[in-house]
């Protein structure tokens, strides 16, 4: 089975770095990949190969006149075609992949968003992730930052004492995130998580806090797409 999702997110993640012959090995790679892909739906689907090929012809087209890849406007541009003709292909027999998003970057991004509010609260942050990333879920990513990421970091700051630390853990058919902090209180806190609930069960996950007087842990998981085969 190859992750087609994963090939557009790398190639995604090369575009929003800087265009130079540093990136030229990754498109190799992605190039590689994305022709093993297309050898693998060529026994399901020839007309599917052969629409698949047509995301490959920008890259392989670039590479013949420019092998090191060092015209970054051109490239830019033949990536981002390769990205929209892997959709276009893809996403007739895998609806979910419009709404996959790269779960670590999303998280990240909240953080680093609130990066201040956590300082001006002499909270320290630490970021653990044991995952290879780009992480792909299939899930709505205004929806995630809003409903769920939102109102977890609001707690976390609400209730932190000084430390706070967000994990992604891989467990085999979904990933596993929590937020924990540290935590002083005379009474052990109780969370509603009513909004974030509706949202990580509509895309067949599971949300909970677990609690004590020295800290608190908000969990969710999110299960793994499922991907074609091919």
């Amino acid at each position: 089975m190859f992750d087609a999702n994963k090939i557009i997110l790398g190639l995604e993640s090369i575009i929003r770095g800087p265009m130079n012959r540093s990136v030229s090995r990754k498109l190799y790679q992605q190039l590689s990949a994305m022709e093993n892909l297309k050898k693998n739906i060529f026994k399901r689907s020839h007309v599917l190969a052969n629409a698949f090929g047509y995301a490959i012809y920008p890259l392989n087209t670039f590479r013949q006149v420019n092998p090191l890849f060092d015209d970054s406007e051109s490239l830019y541009f033949a990536v981002r075609e390769s990205i929209r003709v892997m959709k276009d292909v893809l996403f007739d027999v895998d609806p979910c992949l419009e709404r996959r998003t790269d779960l670590v970057s999303l998280i990240d991004i909240m953080f680093h968003i609130h990066y201040l509010d956590f300082e001006n609260k002499g909270i320290n942050v630490e970021r653990a992730v044991a995952v290879e990333d780009p992480v792909s879920v299939c899930i709505n990513a205004g929806e995630f930052q809003s409903k769920i990421m939102f109102d977890l970091i609001s707690k976390a700051l609400k209730y932190g004492e000084s430390k706070t630390r967000y994990f992604i853990e891989d467990q085999n058919d979904k990933y596993l995130i929590s937020i924990w902090s540290n935590y002083k209180g005379d009474q052990i806190p109780r969370f509603e998580l009513a909004d974030a609930r509706k949202v990580i069960e509509k895309y067949n996950g599971q949300i909970w806090a677990e609690t004590s007087r020295d800290w608190i842990d908000f969990k969710f998981t999110l299960p793994k797409p499922k991907y074609i085969d091919v």
